[in-house]
């Protein structure tokens, strides 16, 4: 996942300024001295990032679907663990109908 994402990042940071370079070189355009030029790469970034499905949402999905597990796991070892989890399946099905 982190592999994925950091090869996804490089090559689209790659690719836009590259782009902008060129763009610049030929004198289509003025360098960008204005935060709302530099927020439209930044945009185009996200949104490219979001269509490879690693935009910040999707990464977090990730994490938590790995982080469930680990839990747990370490809750396993919790001698109080039946009533914990009852705890966390309330708490689970709170937040599935959105009432947390």
């Amino acid at each position: 996942m982190l592999e994925t994402r950091t090869s996804v990042l490089g090559g689209i940071y790659h690719a836009e300024f590259e782009k902008y370079a060129n763009h610049l070189a030929k004198g289509k355009h003025e360098p960008f001295t204005e935060l709302d030029d530099v927020n439209r790469i930044h945009n185009k970034i996200i949104a490219q990032q979001n269509e490879r499905g690693c935009g910040i949402s999707q990464i977090e999905t990730d994490v938590h679907e790995i982080r469930v597990p680990i839990q747990d796991y370490f809750d396993s070892f919790n001698p109080h663990r039946g009533w914990w989890q009852g705890k966390r399946r309330r708490d689970r099905k709170l937040r599935a109908t959105g009432d947390a």
